[in-house]
C-alpha cells in the first residue's frame, strides 16, 4: 500500500456496465428484515439471511419474496442460531453454530437433512465441490486458533481439519466475514493476518500478502489479546488488518480501517497495480457509495449492494430534496424510482438491491 497516493475519493462507474438492476425487496408483515447479514444473488434469486427474525428470505428478480424459511428450535429440521448460509444448487444450506450442525432445506424452504458438525466450527462457510467449508480464528481448549476445516455434504460424518499456521496460536480476534468466494474457488484470511489465502482443489495456499506499510499495527500488539491491540490501534490510528475482501476475475477489493477513516484497495489481479481510496461511490447511481457497513458481495461478475430506503428519506427531511434532480443518473427511469424511494417510509420498508456488471 502506497500511502503517498491515496486517493479521497474514487468513481467505479467506469468499471462496471453503463445500467443497473434496482430491486425493492417486497415488504410483507411476514417478510420485515431487521438486519441483514449476509447475502447471496444465485439462481437469478436474492437470498437474505436477517438476524432478527432469523429466517432466510428468497426473492427474484422483480423482488417479489417466493420462498421464506423459517424453523428456529431445537426440533429436527430446526435450527437455533443462522450463523451462515450457503446455496448448494438450488438447496439452502444453514449453519448453526450454537447447535453445532448442518441444516439442508430445498428450493421451497423444506427439509432435506441435517449434517453434525460437533468437531467442526466456524465464523463464515463457503460451499465448493462436494464439501462446505468453515473459517474461524476462534479455538476451543487445546485445538487452538485460525482453523480451516471442511464438511463432505454428501458423505455424512467425512470431516477435514487444515490448518495454515505451524502454531495454531493462543488468541483469536477479528471479523464476521473471512470468505471470498469466485466460482469454484475462494479467498480467505484470518484477521488480523495479512495473508490472503486460496481455496481450490482441496488445497489451500497462501496467495497474496497485504502490506500496509508504516501503518500497520506493530507485531508486538498482533500477538497480544484483542483488548490491547484494539487499544494501541484506536490511540495510534493503526491498521489492524483486513476487514472484508471480495473478488472477481480481474479485482480484489479489501476493505480496512485506521480506526478514523474507512478505506478500499482496488487489486488488478493482471498488472499489479492497486488504487486507494477513502471513498469508493458510482456517480451515475447517485453517489451511492460501497460501504463496509452496507455490505456488498461480488457473484458471478456482478457487484450486489444494498441499500435502506432511510437513504432517499433523510434528503427529504434533511438534506436537499431536489438534489435527484441535479444529478448525473444512469436513466430517467432511475431518477423516478429514486424519486418514489423519497415518499416511502424508510422504517416500514425492506431495503433496495442495486446489481451492477463489471465490464470485461
Amino acid at each position: 500500500m502506497d500511502w503517498d497516493k491515496v486517493v479521497d475519493e474514487f468513481d467505479y462507474s467506469s468499471m462496471v456496465e453503463d445500467s443497473v438492476l434496482v430491486i425493492p425487496l417486497e415488504t410483507r408483515d411476514d417478510c420485515l428484515i431487521g438486519e441483514m447479514t449476509k447475502m447471496v444473488y444465485q439462481n437469478n434469486l436474492i437470498y437474505v439471511s436477517d438476524n432478527v427474525s432469523k429466517a432466510i428470505y428468497v426473492f427474484d428478480e422483480t423482488g417479489k419474496l417466493v420462498t421464506k424459511l423459517r424453523a428456529v428450535g431445537n426440533g429436527p429440521g430446526e435450527y437455533l442460531n443462522i450463523t451462515s448460509f450457503v446455496v448448494r444448487g438450488t438447496d439452502i444450506v444453514i449453519y448453526d453454530h450454537f447447535a453445532s450442525r448442518l441444516l439442508f432445506y430445498n428450493a421451497k424452504g423444506k427439509f432435506i437433512k441435517t449434517e453434525d458438525a460437533k468437531d467442526v466450527w466456524g465464523m463464515d462457510i463457503v460451499s465448493l465441490g462436494d464439501k462446505i467449508w468453515f473459517v474461524n480464528d476462534g479455538g476451543r481448549l487445546e485445538r487452538g486458533f485460525y482453523h480451516l476445516f471442511s464438511v463432505n455434504a454428501d458423505k455424512a460424518g467425512e470431516h477435514d481439519a487444515f490448518l495454515p499456521f505451524q502454531d495454531p496460536g493462543e488468541q483469536g480476534w477479528g471479523t464476521d466475514d473471512y470468505i471470498a468466494p469466485l466460482k469454484d474457488e475462494a479467498l480467505f484470511y484470518y484477521f488480523p493476518f495479512d495473508t490472503l489465502y486460496t481455496l481450490k482443489d482441496n488445497k489451500a495456499y497462501p496467495s497474496y500478502v497485504v502490506d500496509f506499510g508504516k501503518k500497520r499495527l506493530p507485531q508486538q500488539y498482533i500477538h497480544a489479546d484483542g483488548r490491547t491491540a484494539l487499544k494501541a490501534a484506536i490511540r495510534d490510528h493503526y491498521i489492524g488488518g483486513v476487514d472484508r475482501v471480495v473478488q472477481s476475475d480481474n479485482y480484489i477489493f479489501i476493505l480496512f480501517s485506521d480506526c478514523i477513516d474507512s478505506y478500499t484497495a482496488i487489486y488488478d489481479k493482471k498488472t499489479g497495480g492497486t488504487i486507494i481510496t477513502k471513498d469508493l461511490f458510482n456517480k451515475k447511481l447517485g453517489d451511492l457509495a460501497l460501504q463496509l457497513n452496507f455490505r456488498y458481495i461480488i457473484q458471478d461478475e456482478n457487484i450486489i449492494q444494498y441499500y435502506p430506503i432511510e437513504h432517499w428519506n433523510v434528503q427529504v427531511e434533511y438534506g436537499d430534496p431536489t438534489i435527484i434532480d441535479k444529478q448525473e443518473l444512469y436513466s430517467e427511469h432511475l431518477r423516478r424510482q429514486y424519486r418514489e424511494f423519497q415518499q416511502m417510509d424508510g422504517t416500514e420498508c425492506n431495503p433496495v438491491v442495486f446489481i451492477q456488471k463489471l465490464k470485461k
